[in-house]
């Protein structure tokens, strides 16, 4: 598998602001980051857990979404293992 991998979901909001946290895991360098609306990448997000299976919740990105429909993104750098993701 080569990487960057780019994933994207559709959602709906009411809007607000939002902090987005991603269960993931990685052995070691796992690093990944959020888009939203075709948007330049958010800061990159280091996981490191120290197994596969061993996972942790991470902060994605803290955005401001108006009401209506938008599309994320995931842009994976380096190898992790995703589980899920919460909007707070």
């Amino acid at each position: 598998h080569s990487f960057p991998t780019r994933r994207s979901s559709d959602l709906t909001t009411q809007g607000g602001a939002f902090e987005i946290r991603v269960r993931a895991s990685a052995e070691r360098d796992g690093i990944f980051s959020l888009s939203f609306d075709d948007g330049k990448p958010l800061s990159n997000v280091a996981v490191s857990t120290g197994g596969w299976t061993t996972y942790q919740e991470f902060i994605g990105a803290k955005v401001n979404l108006t009401p209506g429909k938008h599309t994320m993104k995931i842009h994976i750098v380096n190898p992790l293992n995703l589980d899920s993701f919460e909007f707070r």
